[in-house]
Order: structure tokens, then sequence, then C-alpha cells
């Protein structure tokens, strides 16, 4: 009886260090992902309109399937974009949808330069486009938007690699909000007479020990 109960108490012993180990191991859930989506390959067609209504379908600090978000070498990596379930512009009272929010605050030390990409359109047909997107500053300190767009992005990776270069997008940018306010709407003209342009959100500039955040929601491009 004895040996028995000495074999109980070793086989529960190890049972206890597995646990402890696993739990040790366990590699906490990112705030905000690295790098997310696949390669930008696919021409996209005008009109386009992304509301970011995906529920619970994509994770939170996510990116949605046909964005990616990409990240400038030497910036920081666990913060940038990422997809919130009921951060967007609420429609109706007590009801709230999904957005993309951008923040750099918290986690590792440095700087954020994250690119929020979509794309390629085919714009080629359109000598101008109307576009139209709500937006939120919120908190006060470094990070700002830019609105950019580039004929070069092969579609993955580092935005700011040799040999791509982005123009800032000025109609829509002298709109974006200077200071922490509510819900606001950007509405623009402009002119980007090619085919295969990715658009993007460039969020640069906050760091871990202070940053604004922004929120963005309904993006859309219509003749």
């Amino acid at each position: 009886m004895k040996a028995f109960n000495y074999i109980q108490l070793f086989l529960v012993v190890l049972f206890f260090i597995f646990v402890s180990g696993c739990e040790k191991n366990k590699k906490p859930w990112p705030i905000f992902p690295k790098e997310e989506g696949s390669a930008l390959t696919d021409l996209k067609p005008i009109p386009f309109f992304e509301g970011f209504e995906y529920g619970t379908s994509v994770p939170e600090f996510g990116i949605p399937s046909g964005w990616l978000e990409a990240l400038v070498a030497g910036s920081k990596t666990d913060r940038g974009w990422g997809y919130r379930s009921t951060f967007g512009l609420t429609g109706a009272p007590g009801v709230t949808d999904g957005a993309m929010l951008a923040s750099a605050f918290g986690g590792n030390n440095g700087t954020d330069n994250a690119y929020l990409i979509v794309g390629p359109f085919n714009l080629q047909d359109y000598n101008l486009l109307k576009f139209t997107c709500d937006v939120r500053l919120e908190y006060t300190g470094p990070g700002a938007l830019i609105f950019r767009y580039s004929t070069n992005y092969p579609g993955s990776g580092d935005p700011e690699a040799s040999g791509v270069s982005w123009t800032d997008i000025t109609a829509i940018n002298s709109q974006l909000p200077t200071s922490a306010a509510g819900w606001g709407s950007i509405n623009a003209n402009i002119s980007i007479p090619f085919n295969g342009v990715f658009i993007a959100m460039q969020y640069v500039g906050g760091t871990n020990a202070q940053s604004t955040r922004w929120r963005i929601d309904n993006f859309k491009l219509e003749p």
C-alpha cells in the first residue's frame, strides 16, 4: 500500500511540473500584430467601400482580408494598426461597429511607422475620384496620420524599401483633424490617374511613452 501511495504522489508532482512549464512558456497574445494580411495582388474595382463590419470574424487587433499592415524597418513592431470590432462610428444609439485603429502607446520601446495598405486599384479610367471616410483623433502627443499612394509598391514587404516611392494625398491630409475630438468626415476629390495604385494610411511618430490614437471607418472611393 505504501509503495502505491508513493507512486501516486510522484505522478501528481510530475503533472504539476508539466502544467507549470506550459504556462511559463506560453506567449502572450500580441496587442497589435507585426504584419498581417497576404500580399496584395488582385486589382480592386471602383467603386470601393470598406465599412469594417466584421464582428468577430476578424480577430481583435487583426488585419482584414484585402488589407495589409506593413512596417518600416527599424520601427516599433508590437503596436501599429489593428481591427477593433466596437470602435467604429456609432450608427444609432446603443449600436457600435468596427473600425481600424492605430496607436503606439505601451509595449516595447520604439517609434511607430506603420502603413495600412489597400489596393491595387484600377484608376486608369477615372480623371477624378471622390474619397470619403470617417476619422477620429484621440489623445495628445506624437503620432501623425498621412494618406499616401504608390504606383510601384510590390504589394508586400517594407513600404519604404529601396525603390518604393509614395506621394502624399494633400486633398485628404488637409482635412484631417489636428486635435482630439469626436468623429469627423473627410470629403475630398482626388486625381490619381494610374492603373495598379496602392493607397496607404501611414501612422508615424507615436512612441511607447506617448501617442495619439486614430480611428478610421467607412473608407470609400467612387467616381
